[in-house]
């Protein structure tokens, strides 16, 4: 599915999916009662394809950038359980 490829984290909300789909799904059905098909072609897959990857691209800038905890190589002190309980350390990777 091209929507869930171009939004693999699952980012988009229920409704922005919902928008995507309807706006696409109008664009070929117009097509499709134009040249009065009842069968998508590959040209059809093509408009899909070319019309969803913008759509989520663009709803995906314009969302906020969410604040990381911690920045990477910074100074935590983490708890790693068994008998030392915390340690410090950094954050190698984020």
């Amino acid at each position: 599915n091209v929507l869930q490829g171009c939004d693999p984290h699952d980012e988009l909300t229920e409704k922005q999916h919902r928008n995507i789909i309807e706006d696409v799904s109008e664009e070929v059905l117009e097509g499709m009662e134009r040249e009065k098909r009842q069968n998508l072609t590959g040209r059809d897959h093509a408009v899909i394809y070319h019309a969803v990857v913008p759509l989520v691209t663009k709803c995906l800038e314009d969302m906020p950038k969410r604040m990381k905890r911690f920045q990477k190589l910074e100074r935590v002190v983490c708890q790693i359980g068994g008998e030392r309980g915390w340690a410090p350390g950094s954050i190698q990777s984020l």
